[in-house]
């Protein structure tokens, strides 16, 4: 019998289980996060970065380098994609003379 001041002993299969039942749930819900976390990156920002490859161009703007009297290169035209999610958006820079510049701004 259990004296009356002392607090009650649990034995060690008891925290086990109260262990297990905590870290469980604790566990699933991190997994769970985790993943959402990632998915949403996927699908809302996607892949970003230079795009070396002209076929991977926006299309307005490949359409644009093709309409160009002028030769635009890759060398000379450099495009960043800033998110590849539900709407793409890119960044380009181009070096060129003031005459490429002006047909390109009213194009």
């Amino acid at each position: 019998m259990q004296a009356q001041n002392q607090p009650p002993q649990f034995r060690l299969r008891t925290l086990f289980i109260l262990m297990v039942l905590v870290a469980l749930p604790l566990g699933a819900y991190l997994a769970w996060f985790r993943g959402m976390k990632e998915f949403f990156q996927a699908a809302v920002v996607g892949e970003t970065g230079s795009i070396e490859v002209r076929e991977h161009w926006p299309k307005p703007l490949e359409q644009l380098v093709k309409e160009s009297p002028f030769e635009i290169s890759t060398q000379t035209l450099r495009v960043h994609c800033m998110c590849q999610g539900f709407d793409p958006e890119y960044v380009w820079r181009i070096a060129g003379d003031p005459k490429q510049m002006d047909h390109l701004v009213q194009k």
